[in-house]
C-alpha cells in the first residue's frame, strides 16, 4: 500500500519537484497514433487564421508532447535567490480545519550552493506528531520546497539517463517525464498508461481544443484536454486526468501556466486533486511564481487526507546578488 501511495502522490508532486540536471528523457519516435489527434481538434477561428499564416497544427501537437520549457522554469529555481510564502491547511470531512501552517522563507544561492532560512511561521493544530510531520502530504511538500542545511550537490536530482539506484528514484524519474511532458506514458504502476492522454487507447475519452486567450494580459494559445461529457460520469476507472490546460505565449510559445485535475476511485483508495501553476519571466528567466494544490486522499485502513496549499514566490534577485 505504501508503494502505491508513493506512486500516486508523486504523480502530482512531480510537477512541483525541482528539476533534474538533465531534461526528462523522451522517446525520439512518437507513436503514430498521436498524429490522429489533430484530426479531432476543436480550433477557434482566430487560431485557424494563425494556421493559414504559417501556424502548423501538427507542429503544435508535437510541441505539446516534447516541450521542455515548463521543466526549465522549475530548474531555474535551483540557482536563484528569492523569498516565498507558503500556507498549508488540513481539513476533516466536514471542512473543519485540523492543522495549518503559514510562513515566509527565503532561499539564498551563492557559489553554487543554496540554503534556506525561515523568516516567519505560524503553526496551529496537530501539524506535527512526536516531532515529525503528521501528514504524508506535508512530508512530500517538505521534500519539494524546503532546503535543509546547505545544498551544493542537489541530492534530489535524478537523471533519467542514469540507472536509478532505488525503486522510488525510478518512480520519480518516470513521473517527472510524465508531468513535464504530459501525454507520454510512464512506467508507473496503475497510472502510467492512463496518463498517456494522446494515445490511441486513451484519446477516445477526451476532447482536444486550441484557442487564443488572454492569460494575465498576455496573449496565449490555450491547449485544452477535457474528458468528453459522456465519460464524465461513466467509466471513472478508465481515466485519471479529467482536464489539462496549458497556456503557450503567442510570441515565443513559452509555457506560462498549466492547470489540471486528476481523480480516481477503487476499493482500496480514492483521490481528487487539482493543481494550478503560474510562471513569469524574472531577470530574463521563466520561473514559477504561484502554485496551488487542492487535494483529497482516502486510503484503505488510513484516515483520509484533505489538504490545500498555496506557494507564492517573489523578490527574485539577479544571479550576482
Amino acid at each position: 500500500m505504501h508503494r502505491i501511495l508513493n506512486s500516486l502522490l508523486f504523480c502530482f508532486f512531480a510537477i512541483l519537484l525541482t528539476a533534474q540536471e538533465e531534461s526528462p528523457s523522451i522517446d525520439s519516435g512518437i507513436d503514430s497514433s498521436f498524429y490522429g489527434i489533430s484530426a479531432s481538434l476543436n480550433i477557434d477561428s482566430i487560431t485557424i487564421s494563425a494556421s493559414r499564416a504559417g501556424f502548423n497544427i501538427q507542429d503544435f501537437i508535437n510541441m505539446m508532447l516534447e516541450d521542455e520549457s515548463f521543466y526549465l522554469a522549475f530548474k531555474n529555481l535551483r540557482s536563484l535567490s528569492y523569498s516565498f510564502s507558503n500556507k498549508l491547511e488540513f481539513y476533516d470531512k466536514k471542512a473543519k480545519t485540523l492543522a495549518s501552517y503559514s510562513g515566509i522563507s527565503k532561499q539564498s544561492f551563492s557559489d553554487g550552493c543554496r540554503s534556506m532560512s525561515v523568516i516567519t511561521e505560524d503553526i496551529n493544530g496537530e501539524f506535527f506528531k512526536k516531532g515529525n510531520y503528521k501528514h504524508y502530504t506535508t512530508r512530500l511538500y517538505d521534500r519539494v520546497f524546503i532546503t535543509h542545511g546547505i545544498n551544493c550537490s542537489d541530492s534530489q536530482a535524478i537523471s533519467p539517463e542514469s540507472k536509478p539506484s532505488t525503486h522510488i528514484e525510478h518512480q520519480i524519474s518516470m513521473l517527472k517525464k510524465m508531468i513535464f511532458s504530459p501525454g507520454l506514458e510512464a512506467d508507473v504502476p496503475l497510472v502510467g498508461e492512463k496518463m498517456a492522454i494522446f494515445s490511441d487507447k486513451m484519446s477516445k475519452y477526451y476532447d482536444y481544443s486550441i484557442s487564443v486567450v488572454d492569460k494575465d494580459s498576455i496573449e496565449c494559445y490555450l491547449f485544452s484536454v477535457n474528458l468528453k461529457p459522456e465519460f464524465q460520469e461513466r467509466k471513472k476507472k478508465k481515466t485519471i486526468i479529467k482536464y489539462l490546460n496549458t497556456y503557450f505565449t503567442k510570441d515565443d510559445l513559452q509555457v506560462i501556466s498549466r492547470n489540471y485535475k486528476v481523480a480516481y476511485k477503487n476499493q482500496l483508495y480514492s483521490f481528487d486533486v487539482d493543481i494550478d501553476i503560474l510562471l513569469d519571466k524574472i531577470n530574463g528567466k521563466y520561473v514559477p511564481i504561484k502554485i496551488d494544490y487542492d487535494g483529497f486522499w482516502d486510503l484503505a485502513l488510513k484516515k483520509p487526507e484533505i489538504a490545500r496549499f498555496s506557494v507564492l514566490l517573489f523578490d527574485f534577485l539577479p544571479l550576482n546578488q
